[in-house]
């Protein structure tokens, strides 16, 4: 059966794929059952933008620093 995409737990006994935007859990190397898609409709996401806001911030802040650092280090050197 053709994946869209898939992950293997450590061990490589049971992965995770996705097919055409549908997700089953299998056993690594085994065709999955018919019955083995997992319903994802009633998945629920719960998002909190004020306790995310200080990760967002020191992301976004870490990745500017290290954009502006290789820039001023660039121009110094002259080399690319």
């Amino acid at each position: 059966m053709p994946a869209d995409g898939f992950h293997d737990r450590g061990e490589r006994r049971e992965m995770l794929f996705s097919n055409k935007g549908k997700w089953s859990i299998t056993i690594t190397g085994q065709k999955p059952a018919a019955d083995a898609m997992l319903n994802t409709s009633l998945l629920q996401v719960k998002i909190f933008p004020q306790e995310e806001w200080k990760n967002i911030f020191d992301e976004a802040w870490r990745v500017n620093r290290d954009y502006s650092t290789i820039q001023i280090c660039t121009a110094l050197t002259g080399r690319r």
